[in-house]
Order: structure tokens, then sequence, then C-alpha cells
């Protein structure tokens, strides 16, 4: 692969060389009528480092969204806890589930060709192809005007800009030859490689130049905050890079009012995914061929084609594909050992053939919970769901009044205490009941995430979490090798981000928790929208 790199690097350099800026006139929809909405993503949003800076009056422009609408402490994120996947139930308030896509990288058996589904690099634009007839906040509107920046979640926008190569030579300098020319080319080094603060301030420029058209809705994915958390974990710079997004906030909210374009307009200051930091990186399919299963994961990026094409009888030597999202949570699907060649890979696997797999009977299961840095091995069993940690073993039942869990042995959940060990009693208690009873622990939300993710056909045979400190994509990240910070599982660093929601429309007041789907029907509600399509419940503030 270093060869393709290579060829990368020298074409990157000419075409930043010679093409720095998109020579396009912006594609433009019909101008709107109020109320507009503004949807600031902060990428991978680590609560903590949010929480001590608005305690420390760092964060002068959320805390005056706080306190002109409604703020949500322990939001909960998608699962898996990732980028792009994580931005449907925001665009639609429905659980990210039931969108017809289940992360960055997925095996689907219905397809005759282009099964393993991923969509960085060039493939990107084929999440938008991937996902359910479902209207996004964008489609609704239409034809009126609409604008997103850096986001490939963004069916039926009217124009969209990706600043792509802009932040990739901010991620990877120091680590790539190429980003660390482009910042020595005199006079070019803002188009060619410019700092965190230049990429996002360029961002906000093309979202204030936006206003001109009268926008129903504009989004902008702030990516520094993930983009460096993962290259060198969370650190003094990270904080830094969270004030800077909060001046962003500043700065275009500013230019709104100058431009009497802010009272009508509704403000969502939201993210995504948490991040944790990571010191350990596991190679899976290392792993699993000491057990003598042979395993493939495909590259981080696609970089050399625009569609995927892989057929069943591409995957046909090998007994399980690896399936890394946001790299501290893998799918794991299996090939059928009954059927020969690619044929295995059309029909799921049986939980039996999963704890006795191949000739030789290996149990899966516990194969993969002996491996060091793994932390859950969940699993499809005969009537219910199987959440295995090392001392103990959850079981999760699904029916149409809620969700049911009971243990056996120790709870890989943790839910030993107060309203959590209360709804591990085996009996049916409501997602809402969930949702409030869990948000504080180290899993918050995790049954319902986990039950409504493992009803998806098309979720892995087997579903893997990494322990704290571990990743599970080890030199996986092209030029930088192994990745210090990473997200995608289902514990509260990864999961929980703040969620605040300002304008007309918005109630006020503070929350303890919602759901990222549930932030997606508030601004559908604000804007004129019935929500009783789809599971997010509009957010409410009860007063005394």
């Amino acid at each position: 692969m270093k060869w393709r790199y290579a060829i990368l690097g020298v074409v990157a350099v000419a075409a930043a060389t010679f093409v720095l800026l998109p020579s396009d006139d912006p594609a433009a929809g019909a101008p709107a009528e109020p109320p507009y909405v503004t949807i600031f993503m902060v990428d991978g949003l680590e609560q903590a480092a949010f929480a001590e800076a608005l305690a420390a009056g760092r964060l002068p422009n959320v805390q005056r969204l706080i306190d002109e609408g409604l703020y949500v402490e322990h939001g909960v994120s998608a699962f898996p806890s990732m980028t792009g996947y994580g931005f449907y139930p925001l665009l639609t308030g429905e659980d990210a589930t039931n969108s017809g896509v289940l992360g960055l990288r997925w095996f689907d058996r219905e397809r005759p060709f282009g099964n393993f589904r991923s969509y960085v690099g060039r493939t990107n634009v084929q999440m938008n192809e991937d996902l359910v007839e479902r209207p996004t906040i964008f489609e609704r509107f239409a034809p009126a005007h609409s604008m997103t920046i850096n986001s490939y979640n963004n069916r039926g926008a009217v124009h969209s800009v990706k600043t792509g190569f802009k932040f990739t030579a901010a991620k990877y300098e120091g680590h790539w030859w190429v980003a660390d020319l482009l910042s020595a080319i005199p006079f070019y080094q803002e188009e060619l490689s410019p700092n965190w603060r230049e990429i996002e301030t360029y961002a906000v420029d093309l979202l204030v130049a936006d206003l001109a058209h009268r926008p129903k809705v504009q989004w902008v994915t702030f990516v520094s905050p993930d983009t460096y958390a993962h290259v060198n974990g969370i650190g003094p710079l990270y904080g830094d890079l969270v004030r800077m997004v909060d001046d962003m906030v500043g700065r275009y909210r500013a230019e709104a009012e100058a431009l009497g374009l802010d009272d009508d307009r509704i403000y969502a200051f939201v993210s995504d995914h948490g991040v944790e930091d990571v010191k350990h990186n596991v190679q899976l399919v290392d792993e699993l061929a000491k057990a003598g299963v042979s395993a493939w994961r495909g590259d981080a990026t696609v970089l050399f084609a625009d569609a995927m094409q892989e057929t069943f009888e591409d995957f046909a030597e090998f007994d399980v594909l690896v399936a890394i999202n946001g790299n501290l949570m893998s799918y794991l699907y299996v090939r059928d050992p009954s059927q020969a060649g690619g044929a295995g890979w059309a029909k799921r696997p049986t939980i039996e053939q999963l704890r006795r797999y191949g000739a030789e009977g290996v149990d899966l299961v516990a194969t993969l919970l002996d491996i060091e840095g793994i932390e859950h091995v969940i699993v499809r069993g005969d009537r219910r769901i199987e959440v295995h940690g090392r001392g103990g073993v959850g079981r999760i039942a699904t029916s149409t009044s809620g969700f049911a869990y009971d243990v056996e042995g120790e709870d890989p959940f943790g839910y030993t205490e107060g309203a959590a060990l209360a709804l591990a009693d085996g009996r049916v208690h409501s997602a809402a009941e969930w949702l409030e009873g869990t948000h504080a622990t180290v899993y918050p939300y995790a049954v319902v995430r986990v039950a409504r993710l493992l009803a998806q056909e098309g979720a892995g045979d087997l579903v893997v979490t990494s322990e704290p400190l571990y990743d599970l994509a080890k030199d996986f990240e092209m030029f930088v090798g192994n990745y210090h910070g990473g997200h995608g599982g289902l514990r509260a660093g990864q999961m929980l981000v703040p969620y605040v929601v300002a304008g007309p429309g918005i109630p006020r007041g503070r929350l303890a928790t919602g759901a990222a789907e549930d932030v997606g029907a508030t601004l559908l509600r604000a804007l004129g929208i019935e929500t009783d399509d789809v599971l997010g419940r509009p957010l409410e503030v009860t007063r005394p």
C-alpha cells in the first residue's frame, strides 16, 4: 500500500498547488421564510472537557444559547457512536438504526455486489444513496435553499461543501510528508495547509456568505476536535479547540444579527459522539488467526474506487469480516461454515455455529472475550440478545411494550445500584424509563441502543467493543498508524454529549437527559413539522 500512498501524495501536491479553491458558483434554492435553523455540529465533543470549559466561563457564546433556550446536559448519541451515521437522528427525529445504514462500515448480505459498505473516502456519497426514503430536514423544506459544510449525511441539501483536503493536511501534519511539504510552500500556507482555526474560520465564512440566499437550514460540522483527538488523544490543545468552536458560534451569530437574521433563527449546538483516550491497539485479524479463524478487514479509507463492487466470492477464503466503526467498536460478520465458498456469506450463522465454529468447533464468543482489550461481545441468541462480559452475561428481550434485561453472573453493564438496578429485573420497561434510569451510568441507554441495533438484519453477527484505553484498529489509520483517541462504543465517554437548542418554538430550561432523535424531533416541531411518525419525542421542560 505504500506505493499507493506515494502516488496519492504526488497527486495531492499537484492538485493543491493548481486548484486552491472551487470556482463553480454555489447552487441556490428558493429563499425560505422564517423560522430558520442553523445546526452547529461539533464532531467528537468530549463531555467532561465541555462541562469544565463551560463552568469556567470559557464558552460564552454557548452559554448565551443555554440562557436563551434548552440545555440537555447528558445527551445520548447513536450507537455505534459514529460521525455521519450519528447525524441521522438530528436530521430526521428517528433512531439511527432505522436509517438504512449501520455505521461507517458494515456488511449487507442483501446486495448482489458491494456488500461491504464503507463510506470513508471516495465512496462517502454512497451513504446518502443507502439511506431509507424517510425525508431529511433538508428534503422536508424543498425547494427552499439549504446548505451543509463537511457532512456526507446530507441528502436533500441544495448546496454542500466539503473542505476535506484542508483538514486532511492539518490532521496529518507531522505524520505525512505531503502535509509537511504543503505547509512549507510560501504564500499559500493558509490555502494549502491551514491550521485548525483557519479551517473552521473558512467554514464559517462560507456559512455566513450563504445567508444571502435565506437558507431554511444550515449545517456546519466543526471537524477539528474529533480529528485532533483521534491522532493525538485528549490534551490541552483539545480544550483550546473546543473554545475555538465557541468563538466560531459567536462570530456567526454576530453576522446573523448584523443582517437581521438572528431573531427568527433556531440554533442547535450538538455533537455526534464523545471521545476517549487510547493507549493500546488491538488487531482482531491477528488475534483470530491464533484460534485458526481467518479474518479480513477493509482499509480505513477508500482511495481508489468510486463505488463498492465486491461480491461474496471476493471473501470466499475468509471466515470473518471485521467492520471497524470509530475504532472502539467493530462488527464481525461470520461465514456460514456449512456452505462452500462465497455462498456461505449469504446466510447469517446460527448461535450454535458461532459457539462451535468450523471443523475445530471454535467458540467465537469465548475466543473474543479472551483477547486483551475486549470488553463486550454482543450476539443474537435464540430468543434474546446476549451481552457477554468476562464475568457474566446480560440478556435483552424486546416487546411492543419495551425492553427487558436480566443478568447471569456479573452485569456487563454494571447496573448494580439505584434506578439502573431496579430496571435490570427481567421485566419490561419503556425506552423512556431506560433513558432516565441509566443516563448517569457508565453505559447510558445501552439496553435500548443495543436492542434496536441488533434488530437490524445488517448488524454484525457479533458486535465487539473495547475496554478503556484500547481500540480495535491497530495500524489502521493511513500515515498515522495507531490512533490515540476514539469512539464507537457504548461507554459514557463515547455516548454522552451536550445538546443546546435555542430560538423560536424551543422551550427554555435544563434537562438531565435526552436522546439524539429527541433533538431532531424538537427541531422539526419548532419548524412546524408533525413528529408522530418518528421515534424521537420533542423535548419538554416540566416546570413546578
